[in-house]
């Protein structure tokens, strides 16, 4: 039976660097501190979403964060098998085909899973690498330097979900004055550049196929202040007793709205018109189509990034397309 639960890290500096309350920290410090290692999704120095391995706090840390993208995990699969072998304890983290695929393949291999944990994100489904990566190289023509790091959740402003920003080499920033004018996220929350499987996932439903579950708590006035943690067995549960390092608290399942643990993304009418002008024409001409690449829009961001900088947030949030 499920136990839903919502949690803070008390730890600024974690709750600062997570997408939302750090539970994944809190996770995964359980498996670190007992000898385990810990399989995490990163962006390489190529801004691809790679998982990595990870026996230390530090190296683990590189896993904090959203990463919209899909996350290659082939080069997983044997080292946990080793790992599992040798009586390593191993988490897992990443999103809940990715879980069950791992699963699946400890299966056929025939290998105790006695050790090995997973926790999964609640997902909204994963961009393409393709418009990501032209997306990144757009920016660094605007800015004339080449991007060295991004977060796609960077909380630089209080109560933002999506709060983009990029890192470029000539120490520039960019931070993205509104999520309905980036130019990732305002495609990406359309649903446009979703992989095709992400309109048919089947785990998109309340029974999930990890040990635990994690998202942002939504309901909560602060955004990002909280996670969402849903344990879904035994095994999760053990990694949540005892837990010292955060409020974590039972909350009602009636308190959470997660519109995916009850059904995919919906496929937008013109996805196929999208990607035939993308494809076509490129990634200038397809941000014209869907609105951004306009004098209204860029009139439009001017002002809000002039609103932000004077810390009227509360009005940034009032411009819309």
């Amino acid at each position: 039976m499920q136990t839903f639960y919502k949690f803070k890290h008390y730890d600024i500096n974690v709750g600062k660097n997570s997408s939302s309350g750090g539970a994944f920290t809190m996770i995964s410090d359980r498996i670190l501190e007992s000898g385990g290692v810990v399989y995490g999704c990163v962006l390489n120095e190529k801004f691809n979403a790679i998982h990595i391995r990870a026996e230390r706090k530090e190296q683990r840390d590189k896993m904090r964060g959203s990463k919209y993208i899909q996350s290659n995990i082939s080069e997983a699969f044997q080292q946990i098998a080793v790992d599992l072998a040798n009586k390593r304890k191993v988490l897992f983290s990443g999103t809940p085909c990715q879980v069950n695929a791992i699963i699946n393949y400890l299966k056929i291999k025939k290998i105790c899973m006695d050790n090995f944990f997973s926790v999964e994100v609640i997902c909204h489904g994963v961009g393409s690498e393709k418009f990501f990566h032209d997306y990144i190289k757009d920016k660094e023509k605007k800015y004339h330097s080449k991007a060295v790091n991004v977060k796609f959740r960077a909380k630089y402003r209080v109560g933002q979900k999506q709060d983009m920003a990029i890192i470029f080499e000539n120490d520039k920033e960019y931070h993205a004055a509104s999520t309905n004018l980036d130019w990732f996220f305002s495609v990406y929350l359309k649903n446009l550049i979703l992989r095709p499987s992400c309109y048919e996932c089947k785990y998109a439903q309340e029974h999930r196929v990890s040990d635990i579950s994690v998202a942002d708590l939504w309901k909560e006035n602060e955004i990002g202040d909280w996670s969402l943690v849903i344990c879904n067995t035994k095994k999760g549960k053990t990694l949540l007793n005892g837990n010292d390092c955060g409020e974590l608290m039972v909350i009602n399942k009636s308190e959470v709205y997660q519109p995916h643990m009850k059904s995919p993304c919906n496929v937008p009418s013109n996805r196929k018109i999208f990607w035939q002008i993308y494809l076509k024409k490129g990634y200038k001409e397809v941000q014209r189509y869907i609105g951004n690449n306009t004098l209204k829009s860029k009139t439009k961001y001017v002002f809000a990034h002039m609103l932000r900088i004077s810390h009227a947030d509360k009005w940034v949030k009032k411009i819309r397309r």
